[in-house]
């Protein structure tokens, strides 16, 4: 996902779709299904970003969902860096409490 090139694997963009429809995408490339296999069972994501939001506006807006493919929505937890060096959290706040989550983030960051 570098410079201005086009991603011709965005694997995230799949989970901006209807669960069942993607579902069916993964199917038709049994690397996708490894892949994708391997994010479902990890802890957490690291996602790093080409953008370099300035603004709180922006860097809102690129935590939220950036482009939607560099975002695996259905992940719980997802660090997000940029390219300028900013970094945030993504959670998907059903599976988690926001006080561990906020110390979490706060240790990192004191890190």
């Amino acid at each position: 996902m570098a410079g201005n090139e086009i991603d011709p694997n965005p694997v995230g963009a799949l989970t901006t779709e209807n669960r069942d429809s993607w579902a069916n995408m993964i199917k038709y490339s049994k690397v996708n299904e490894e892949s994708l296999e391997k994010i479902s069972n990890s802890l957490f994501l690291v996602c790093l970003d080409d953008s370099s939001p300035v603004t709180r506006e922006e860097t809102g807006r690129e935590l939220w969902h950036g482009d939607g493919k560099n975002r695996f929505f259905d992940k719980s937890m997802q660090f997000i860096v940029f390219e300028n060096g900013k970094a945030g959290f993504n959670g998907e706040h059903s599976a988690m409490d926001a006080t561990p989550t906020s110390r979490l983030c706060e240790f990192i960051l004191e890190k």
